[in-house]
């Protein structure tokens, strides 16, 4: 199902982002609940293919919205909120699926109950957006002419405007100029192999350290408190000191350590082994910062868009290679599997003090270039709103 991110990715700028983002939401609640009337495996692979390619819109969309709406320093909090919903998410869907799997005898199998639990609220919500959601702040029916003057004017300084529906190739080219392009699409693969294998096999990783499969649904909850903890407290800090790499790799490190710990602590420890496999939920909050990073130092509607598409695809790829990582012969200790966890995340680690360094070097070039042409130092009157790159906007300097 991973994932039509291109085609959206260019759709997201030729067609208005609101109601484009809201249609695709509600498709996918539309694929969600015909998963109920499938009946043998051709037809699940069709509405599975759909259900990825409706959901490919959804988080470059709304790191859009995030930062069309709201300054860069005000944005990591913003991204950890709506993302911190896949936490709130695994706490719901813990008692739901421990429920269903003490019911037998339906009319429907219990699997299809689930996908009509979720998918007729995605549908209501998608006619939701589809009323409600504003394309940009000139087309927000909740603000008066003045309050949309001033939530344009107040993101002046994020130097990417509000959106462009123009597809620019030189900022698409571009994308495949900048060293960092390619920093966050590795950091994306290397966080997502170990978040592939996780997310596949959380529960069968549980059932290892000695649960039924049936508990293992309900311990799989504290994950998600983890997740929203650090994705709603390391994001606040993030914008708090306007630094994003480095709660990043604090971010990444916590999985990292839960990655050793359940490779080196004995099957016997139940307690401890499912602390490290807990730790594995902040993994999210860094990738969120990383998402931060691409909006706040990213500049050009399409150059923007390019790198985004790139780092998911590189998302989708670790997803896919992640449960290979975790191989049957290996049960119940997955050694190889849960060692890969925390070398991946370490890499991960690594890659974002790169791109930390990187930013560093670039910023220090253009203060010297600064005070050798003073013309330089100053973005030009209205220039915050011409859809330019980072590249072509000498006064900007990249956010840590």
């Amino acid at each position: 199902m991973y994932k039509l991110r291109f085609p959206t990715t260019y759709l997201l700028r030729r067609l208005p982002l609101g109601k484009y983002s809201s249609a695709n939401i509600l498709l996918w609640g539309i694929a969600l609940v015909c998963h109920a009337v499938t009946h043998n495996y051709a037809s699940l692979l069709c509405v599975r293919f759909f259900l990825g390619a409706f959901e490919a819109t959804v988080t470059p969309a709304f790191v859009l919205f995030t930062s069309c709406w709201y300054k860069k320093e005000e944005q990591a909090r913003r991204m950890g909120l709506w993302l911190s919903c896949n936490g709130l998410a695994q706490l719901v869907i813990g008692p739901i699926a421990y429920g269903l799997a003490g019911v037998h005898g339906t009319a429907i199998a219990v699997w299809k109950i689930l996908f009509l639990v979720l998918g007729l609220p995605t549908v209501l919500t998608g006619i939701l957006y589809l009323w409600y959601m504003p394309d940009n702040q000139i087309q927000a029916r909740f603000l008066n002419h003045r309050e949309k003057l001033i939530a344009i004017d107040r993101i002046r300084g994020n130097f990417q405007g509000i959106g462009s529906q123009t597809w620019k190739w030189p900022q698409f080219f571009e994308a495949f100029r900048d060293p960092r392009t390619y920093l966050y699409v590795l950091f994306s693969l290397l966080m997502n192999i170990p978040n592939g294998g996780i997310t596949t096999f959380g529960s069968i990783i549980i059932s290892s350290f000695g649960f039924s499969n049936r508990m293992s649904l309900i311990l799989n909850m504290p994950m998600g408190v983890v997740d929203i903890a650090c994705k709603l407290g390391l994001t606040y800090l993030s914008d708090r000191f306007f630094d994003r790499t480095l709660f990043a790799i604090i971010a990444i490190m916590i999985p990292m350590i839960g990655g050793i710990m359940m490779t080196v602590i004995p099957l016997d420890a139940k307690a401890a082994l499912l602390i490290g496999y807990y730790f594995i939920g902040a993994a999210g909050t860094a990738w969120c910062l990383v998402m931060v990073m691409i909006s706040n130092n990213t500049l050009g509607y399409t150059k923007k868009a390019t790198v985004n598409g790139l780092q998911i695809l590189a998302y989708a790829a670790g997803n896919w290679i992640g449960p290979q990582t975790f191989r049957s012969k290996q049960a119940p200790e997955y050694f190889d599997g849960k060692l890969m966890v925390a070398i991946m995340y370490a890499l991960a680690g690594v890659t974002l003090a790169v791109i930390r360094v990187i930013n560093i070097v670039e910023n220090k070039r253009r203060d010297r270039k600064a005070i050798e042409d003073p013309d330089t130092a100053h973005a030009a009157p209205g220039s915050e709103f011409l859809d330019l790159t980072d590249f072509e906007q000498p006064a900007f300097r990249y956010v840590l």
